[in-house]
């Protein structure tokens, strides 16, 4: 447990999504006393990383893979998720 707590705060890395949003921006600009909004389209670049945490997903998969070489019979016991 011990490592699994000191492994949550080591994520690794596994894909990088980037992805373009167009995104509407208004400004307003003055002509003789009157303002008038004027729409302008930008596109904002956004970055979503994947990783895996080492706590929470591979000490745990490591554990897990030790037991079941450790006891194959437990195995049987195991109840399928459904």
């Amino acid at each position: 447990m011990l490592l699994s707590l000191l492994g949550s705060g080591i994520n690794i890395p596994l894909a990088t999504l980037r992805s373009d949003a167009p995104v509407v921006r208004d400004t307003y600009v003055r002509v003789f006393g009157v303002s008038y909004r004027v729409p302008f389209r930008r596109v904002i670049r956004n970055e979503t990383t994947i990783a895996v945490n080492v706590g929470g997903a591979v000490i745990p998969i490591l554990i897990s893979a030790y037991l079941l070489i450790k006891f194959p019979s437990s195995l049987l016991l195991a109840e399928p998720a459904s």
